[in-house]
């Protein structure tokens, strides 16, 4: 039984305090090219319409309602960061630092009571788009992450279950790490 509790208590300062010791760190393998990245920063033809939520087993249903939505661009930069992060690897460490100018990049909208959301004037490309919702008596968020491509048009993306990477991940921890990486 003690040593029951004293899992517990380990588990549990893990997550209170997200320290260095208890979370994985990984050297990024990509390099950030901006040549790559350079087509997501403007203004597109392009608009996402979604919806995020998340059935719990009592069939009730928990939406991102207050939560912010990210579009991320799915480069190989990108990729690799939200690989990582899915896979347990909560930071990716990387010795260069992007320039500010890319930042803009980075798209978020807000989703409504309902977990709607919507980005407008996004350019082309493929995208990953991430959503949170956080069930009642959960202490995590749990955030899905789909990959759409935009040919310029409207988009409808429906975030589920099915969309959650196989380990838990927080909203919290994917908009500080992709902060992390600029200027």
């Amino acid at each position: 039984m003690l040593r029951y509790k004293a899992k517990v208590l380990i588990v549990a300062l893990c997550l209170s305090f997200v320290s260095a010791a208890c979370i994985p760190t990984i050297a990024m393998q990509s390099k950030f090219d901006p040549s790559e990245h350079r087509p997501y920063i403007g203004a597109g033809p392009n608009s996402v319409q979604g919806q995020a939520f998340l059935t719990q087993r009592d069939g009730k249903i928990v939406t991102c309602a207050g939560k912010d939505v990210l579009l991320v661009p799915a480069t190989t930069f990108f990729r690799e960061v939200i690989t990582n992060f899915n896979n347990r690897f909560r930071r990716t460490e990387t010795a260069e630092k992007i320039d500010p100018v890319f930042k803009p990049m980075i798209k978020r909208s807000q989703c409504d009571v309902q977990g709607n959301f919507l980005f407008q004037k996004i350019p082309n490309g493929k995208w990953f788009v991430l959503a949170s919702a956080t069930p009642p008596n959960d202490l995590l968020d749990r955030t899905m992450v789909r990959e759409i491509a935009l040919p310029e048009q409207t988009t409808q993306v429906l975030l589920t279950q099915k969309d959650l990477p196989p380990y838990v991940s927080m909203m919290e921890d994917y908009e500080s790490i992709l902060n992390s990486y600029f200027q």
